[in-house]
């Protein structure tokens, strides 16, 4: 399990523990096995470091229960044998169990920034040590890009989110307002945030752009 600031965050990509949880509902296991069966079943080693990291993200993604003796979650169930509409909603709500994930998403929607961009966005939210994000932010953000194809569903317009024909690269999440909000919206290139119209909404805006200046004239 990574850590950035107050937020815990998988190192196990969200494709790999859905893949785990549809081989625990096999009619052989029923959704129930012990930790070591677990591990048995993965060919890894029960306490070896990547069994563990594994065995974390099927947690941090709400997906299985319990320490020795391991039970697949009702949301992991619907995942693997819901409705297809079911299945979306569960994959989607399982992958924003994670709050940095969900914090990512509410702030750029569906698209995923360049490193650069998600490297000031990862030290805005989480407000850790620069160096430290620097070190983890390959890691993140292969894990969120890997999961955020998972959730089509919440861009559908009775979702409160857009559907697109353009590029995936031009595609800016367009967000629905209600009569009388107002919002702070900024965008750079691909990347697009969207942020409280409120005094801390407009430090934070503050915050962001001067953060991207400081990486522009770092890579400049």
């Amino acid at each position: 399990m990574g850590k950035l600031g107050q937020y815990d965050f998988p190192d196990s990509r969200f494709a790999r523990a859905i893949d785990v949880v549809e081989k625990l509902c096999e009619p052989s296991y029923g959704g129930e096995i012990s930790r070591s069966g677990l591990a048995d079943m993965l060919q890894m080693k029960p306490k070896a470091g990547g069994f563990n990291v594994l065995l974390a993200s099927l947690r941090d993604f709400g997906l299985v229960e319990g320490r020795e003796e391991l039970k697949v979650t009702d949301l992991g169930r619907k995942i693997v044998a819901g409705t297809p509409e079911e299945r979306d909603r569960a994959k989607a709500e399982s992958f924003l169990n994670v709050k940095l994930f969900k914090e990512l998403f509410q702030r750029t929607g569906a698209i995923v920034p360049e490193e650069q961009k998600f490297h000031v966005l990862l030290r805005e939210i989480t407000k850790e040590d620069p160096v430290k994000v620097r070190g983890q932010v390959k890691n993140v953000l292969g894990v969120y890009t890997d999961g955020i194809r998972f959730l089509d569903i919440l861009k559908k317009p009775e979702m409160g989110g857009t559907i697109s024909s353009a590029p995936q690269s031009q595609q800016i999440p367009v967000p629905v307002l209600t009569e009388g909000q107002k919002f702070i919206e900024i965008k750079v290139g691909p990347y697009f945030q969207r942020l409280p119209y409120t005094p801390r909404g407009f430090d934070m805006a503050v915050a962001l752009i001067q953060g991207l200046k400081e990486e522009e004239t770092k890579s400049a």
